[in-house]
C-alpha cells in the first residue's frame, strides 16, 4: 500500500491484537457497535514521534474495518 498520500512520518498497517484497546475506543467515541469487533479486520494510520525524553510516542489517526 502506497503511503504518499500520508503525513511525514504516518504508516498504514495493519492491526495486531495489541490493538484491541485503540480499535474499541476508536470506535465507541464515534458512537458505533463495537460488540462484534475482529482486531483483524482493521487497519491503521499512526505516526511515531519521539518526545523531549528520547521516548517514541504513537498516535493514532484513525482504524478502517475492511471485511
Amino acid at each position: 500500500m502506497s503511503d504518499r498520500c500520508l503525513p511525514s512520518g504516518c504508516i498504514v498497517r495493519r492491526a495486531t491484537e495489541r490493538d484491541i484497546g485503540t480499535i474499541r475506543r476508536l470506535v465507541l467515541s464515534a458512537y458505533l457497535d463495537f460488540t462484534q469487533l475482529r482486531w483483524q479486520q482493521f487497519w491503521l494510520i499512526e505516526q511515531e514521534k519521539k518526545n523531549d525524553c528520547l521516548w517514541t510516542v504513537t498516535q493514532f489517526y484513525c482504524c478502517s474495518r475492511i471485511r
